[in-house]
């Protein structure tokens, strides 16, 4: 058959179709770029609200207070982290009242020392017996009223020196006298 057909057609009229297309693409390309945008929007809005409110129990706890509110009911990374942060503000807080606790123990127990002390020194001052309290190196920490009167040195010139050394010093005077 030989037949052979020709089509004429325009320039514009044969593009027109692709110009369609490509505003089409365009279109496209836009919606997929604002439904993306706003995707992005909301999931960071999902991640960061949660990691804020945990920044704020942190600093809650930063500054003492360990009865802190984290959410753990998420599934995901953040409710493990919530967890994990939960568990850590308990463990402090019982660390915490304990160390108080033991701080508020070891005052009492000082103060009672401190009265027993005082109470001490007191007897020692008032007893007619001469008295020297000496450190375990042999150096005069404290003498009464007594000492004095008996050696003739006082508290001042004696503290800090060796017991023996003073008596020595005082035997070896009287020699000379003698």
């Amino acid at each position: 058959l030989g037949i052979v057909f020709t089509v004429e057609q325009e320039t514009e009229e044969a593009f027109a179709s692709q110009g369609d297309m490509q505003d089409r693409l365009y279109l496209l390309l836009f919606f997929t770029i604002v439904v993306a945008s706003l995707a992005g929007y909301f999931s960071a809005g999902k991640l960061a609200d949660p990691i804020e409110r945990l920044t704020g129990e942190a600093r809650k706890i930063s500054s003492g207070i360990f009865q802190v509110k984290v959410d753990t009911e998420r599934k995901d990374e953040i409710g493990a982290l919530g967890k994990a942060f939960h568990e850590m503000a308990e463990k402090l807080s019982h660390f915490y009242a304990e160390l108080q606790q033991k701080v508020e123990e070891k005052t009492r127990a000082l103060a009672k020392e401190a009265e027993n002390a005082k109470r001490f020194q007191k007897a020692v001052q008032s007893s007619s017996e001469s008295i020297a309290i000496m450190s375990p190196d042999e150096k005069i920490l404290s003498v009464n009223q007594a000492f004095e009167k008996l050696t003739g040195y006082q508290q001042k010139e004696i503290s800090g020196k060796n017991l023996r050394l003073l008596f020595t010093i005082e035997s070896n005077r009287q020699s000379m006298d003698d």
